[in-house]
């Protein structure tokens, strides 16, 4: 009669419903685009122990001192 079959709400509701859901998921899409992706591996203590030991910034007893501290093991002073 005006224009409208009986349907014709219904579309509109379902049209509407749709494009919100795609305005939501393209901002959560850029959101997500702009985080960084992978974080860098964390490197255990006793790698990064053995590094230093490997580059002459420690010396053999430091790097058994903080070994063991490392570990779990006493706590040892250093001289």
């Amino acid at each position: 009669m005006h224009g409208y079959s009986s349907g014709a709400p219904i579309a509109m509701a379902i049209v509407m419903v749709a494009f919100a859901a795609l305005v939501i998921a393209a901002i959560l899409w850029a959101l997500r685009s702009q985080a960084p992706r992978d974080a860098p591996p964390e490197i255990p203590p006793r790698e990064l122990l053995d590094r230093d030991l490997a580059r002459n910034e420690i010396s053999v007893k430091e790097h058994g001192e903080l070994r063991a501290a490392v570990d779990g093991g006493p706590a040892q002073r250093l001289p």
